[in-house]
């Protein structure tokens, strides 16, 4: 599915037609082609694209797809990433584009106690290829010798779970919320736990490769309509009620 804004003013970017190409994978609740806006956070950027009179058009892909096409500039952005080493060398990252709480997940029936990460040793952490696993992400993986179950989807991770081929998974709330509801029948919603202690705040941005040849300007374009959404009141609205709307 492609959406275009309405908006539409020439911008000297890859696209002969003026277009700046969105690269995405399904981030259910805050991405989804579900959504009839592409779910809340995709409106967040077309929105502050808009804000500074840029046209976009949103694709969706796989997400290892969606990310090593926006490196080689097939596409112009990609949003949803964490800054890392490695992506820190082939890409330009915008301002914070999305703030959310992760938990470490288990079941019920196979109770974990542990107070740090590393209580976690020996343990199968499940998660998608190229997804965050755990705070402090691969290093910590290696450290503290934890197993990694790869699923193909959210969906099935907890599915995983709840059968005992892995232990925990590590996972923004919101996205955990929407995956336990699609995965499980409503019986064992509350048969899913997790570790208050291990909780914390993973920051997200919109990537441009540098091998962009307007990198730099589509990332201070998209920094100033960002700011501007915000000012406006608009981003708490547009993340609030996509949140409601695919939650329910």
């Amino acid at each position: 599915m492609v959406v275009a804004s309405t908006l539409f003013l020439f911008f000297p970017a890859v696209q002969a037609d003026g277009k700046v190409l969105v690269a995405v994978g399904d981030w259910t609740p805050f991405i989804s082609e579900e959504s009839p806006t592409n779910g809340p956070l995709s409106e967040i950027i077309t929105r502050s694209f808009a804000e500074v009179g840029i046209n976009t058009a949103v694709q969706f892909l796989p997400w290892k797809r969606a990310y090593e096409k926006t490196k080689e500039t097939m596409y112009d952005v990609s949003p949803g990433w964490r800054v890392t080493e490695e992506r820190q060398r082939d890409f330009y990252f915008s301002d914070v584009i999305l703030v959310q709480a992760h938990r470490v997940y288990f079941s019920k029936s196979n109770p974990i106690n542990v107070s740090s990460n590393s209580d976690l040793t020996g343990l199968r952490a499940g998660g998608l290829r190229g997804s965050l696993l755990l705070a402090g992400d691969q290093d910590v993986l290696d450290k503290e010798k934890i197993e990694t179950v790869f699923g193909d989807n959210y969906q099935n991770l907890f599915k995983m779970m709840m059968r005992g081929r892995l232990d925990f998974i590590y996972m923004s709330q919101f996205v955990a919320e929407k995956a336990i509801r699609d995965a499980l029948p409503q019986k064992q919603w509350e048969q899913v736990g997790y570790i208050e202690n291990l909780s914390r705040d993973e920051r997200y941005f919109l990537i441009v490769s540098k091998q962009h040849r307007n990198g730099t300007v589509l990332i201070e374009k998209f920094n100033r309509g960002l700011q501007l959404l915000r000012n406006s009141g608009e981003y708490d609205r547009i993340l609030n009620s996509g949140l409601k709307a695919m939650l329910r």
